[in-house]
């Protein structure tokens, strides 16, 4: 339909069947991050998508060597793993220190 022939479907293919299974992951961490800025933490929301980002630039480029291209599934996933500790972290530290993080929100 769009011109895309064989190997580049192959290679789409391969890059879904690997990262398939962490769409979990991904689901649950923007559930919590629906959660926080529901709450007001919009600017920690914001900080962690930079740290997952930068988590998965660091991971593609250190990992590319064992995993070709395949790393680009791998790194995103490890991205999500990143994504969704860091918003467990910030959800935990709320429901223990409601009045401190109330502050650090507004």
């Amino acid at each position: 339909m769009f011109g895309v022939g064989p190997e580049a479907t192959e290679i789409g293919r391969d890059f879904f069947l690997h990262i398939a299974c962490f769409y979990v992951v991904f689901g649950l961490a923007t559930a919590v991050r629906g959660f926080l800025e529901g709450l007001g933490d919009v600017l920690y929301s914001s900080v962690a998508g930079i740290v997952s980002l930068t988590a998965r630039i660091a991971a593609s480029y250190a990992l590319a060597a064992y995993f070709g291209s395949r790393i680009i599934a791998y790194a995103e996933a490890f991205s999500w793993g990143v994504l969704l500790i860091l918003y467990l972290a910030r959800m935990v530290r709320i429901r223990r220190h409601p009045a401190v993080t109330r502050a650090e929100r507004h």
